[in-house]
């Protein structure tokens, strides 16, 4: 499980950096707004990961099982 949530964690990462940079043509309140949704999917798979939640964020993922 820890292993799905290092991937998770930096697959969301890479998008949010991906989107963040300056070369995409996005206005910045959708790139804001798109970074903060992806900041909460990390927050809901590392609660998901500690057990205080249960999203199934982790689990689609068949590595760490």
């Amino acid at each position: 499980m820890f292993i799905a949530l290092l991937l998770v964690i930096a697959f969301l990462g890479f998008i949010a950096w991906v989107i963040a940079r300056p070369s995409v043509p996005i206005e910045p309140p959708f790139k804001d707004f798109i970074v903060g949704l992806l900041v909460l999917i990390a927050l809901l798979a590392v609660l998901d990961f500690l057990g205080v939640t249960h999203f199934g964020i982790l689990t689609s993922i068949p590595i760490g099982r």
